[in-house]
C-alpha cells in the first residue's frame, strides 16, 4: 500500500484522495451525496475512513488488528471487512453499530458493495475450497412502503381503540 494515493473524477475533475500522515489511501466507493469510503496504512495497520464534506474520520471495527471499508450505500450504512486473530471477517456498519458476519461454512469473509435495499455483496473462502466464492446477503432495512403501510395500520388501530373506549363510556 506504499505511496497509494485514492481519487475521485467528477465532472471531468480529478481530486486526490490522501488521509494525512498515512503511507498509503485507497478510496472504495462514493454514494450519491459525495461520501467516500476506504481505507488507509500507517505502517502494519490498516484503518478505514469516511470523507464527508472535506473531514477525514477514521473508523476500526472494535478489536480489530486491521479494518478496511469497501462499499457504502445513500442511507449512509458502510461494508467492508476486518481482521481479528488473524482470521478476516465481513461487517456491515449500520448509523451507528457495527454488525460483524460470517458466511456458513466459509472461514474468511469480505462484504464488497450494500445497495439502498440492505443487499450487501461480497466473497468468502473455505478451507479446503480453492478460489473463492461470492455471496449476497440481505439486512432487515424496511421499504418505505412497508414502513408507511406499518404506521397507517397504526394509526387505523389506534383510532378503532379509541372509537371503541368512546362507545364504552356513553
Amino acid at each position: 500500500m506504499q505511496n497509494n494515493s485514492g481519487f475521485l473524477f467528477d465532472r471531468g475533475m480529478f481530486s486526490t484522495i490522501e488521509y494525512p500522515g498515512a503511507v498509503g489511501t485507497i478510496a472504495t466507493g462514493v454514494d450519491n451525496s459525495g461520501r467516500i469510503v476506504g481505507y488507509y496504512g500507517n505502517i502494519f495497520v490498516t484503518h478505514g475512513f469516511l470523507l464527508e464534506g472535506g473531514r477525514f474520520t477514521s473508523i476500526d471495527f472494535p478489536g480489530a488488528t486491521g479494518t478496511r471499508i469497501l462499499g457504502i450505500n445513500g442511507l449512509g450504512q458502510f461494508v467492508g471487512d476486518y481482521s481479528a486473530s488473524g482470521i478476516g471477517h465481513a461487517f456491515l456498519f449500520d448509523t451507528r453499530t457495527f454488525i460483524s458476519f460470517d458466511v456458513p461454512g466459509g472461514d474468511t469473509a469480505s462484504a464488497f458493495g450494500i445497495n439502498d435495499l440492505g443487499q450487501i455483496v461480497g466473497v468468502y473462502s473455505s478451507t479446503g475450497v480453492p478460489g473463492v466464492r461470492g455471496f449476497v446477503a440481505v439486512t432487515a432495512i424496511p421499504e418505505p412502503s412497508t414502513t408507511l403501510s406499518f404506521v397507517i395500520g397504526c394509526v387505523v388501530c389506534a383510532f378503532t381503540r379509541i372509537r371503541a373506549l368512546i362507545k364504552r363510556a356513553c
